[in-house]
């Protein structure tokens, strides 16, 4: 298995293609799997400044919509996790409002690291905004997996701004949705947080 900086310098060497327009394009292909590949490493051992800084080389590198935004999302997650919320906060901003409103699986990537962003400054008001938002997202398109989690983690807004009765009432349809997938970590996760409420 390759450390994230012998991935980081796989990229480095990918991008010395030559040749032919299709060879570049390959190798630039090759610089940002591997550059994905280094990031994702450094972040779980971590490291996050290492991924922040690798993550903003492959946003650079992004060939479409989907690069961008992960790499972006990715890099606006690793500045809260050091953090620096606000500054997670102004480089997602941006994006959303340049992000048509039909663009639903960009900008649930991009309000997952915002809401984090918010919840973590203490900005529940407007996190809860931002968790409506993605429950929509994902009712409109059948994910009960991550809506059970949004759920959840909205419940916890409303916990902090005192709406025990709306927490209670995510709480128990993200037990409901976790129990319907089989997904117990969140099922569990969810029973105790009802317990608290």
């Amino acid at each position: 298995e390759l450390s994230a900086e012998e991935l980081s310098d796989h990229a480095r060497l990918a991008q010395y293609g030559e040749g032919e327009s299709s060879r570049v394009k390959f190798f630039q292909e090759r610089e940002a799997h591997y550059l994905k590949i280094a990031a994702m490493s450094a972040a779980e051992g971590q490291s996050l400044a290492k991924a922040l800084s690798l993550f903003e080389r492959l946003q650079a590198l992004a060939r479409d919509d989907e690069q961008l935004y992960g790499a972006i999302s990715r890099r606006a997650r690793c500045l809260v996790l050091l953090g620096r919320s606000s500054e997670s906060l102004s480089l997602l901003d941006p994006e959303l409002a340049r992000l048509d409103m039909t663009a639903l699986r960009a900008r649930f990537h991009l309000l997952v690291p915002r809401n984090l962003a918010l919840h973590s400054l203490g900005r529940n008001d407007e996190a809860l905004v931002v968790a409506t938002e993605m429950e929509n997202i994902l009712e409109q398109s059948g994910d009960e997996n991550d809506l059970g989690v949004v759920l959840n983690n909205k419940g916890n807004i409303l916990m902090n701004l005192g709406r025990l009765q709306e927490a209670g009432d995510c709480y128990r349809k993200a037990q409901s949705l976790a129990q319907r997938n089989n997904n117990k970590t969140l099922t569990l996760d969810a029973l105790a947080n009802l317990s608290n409420v």
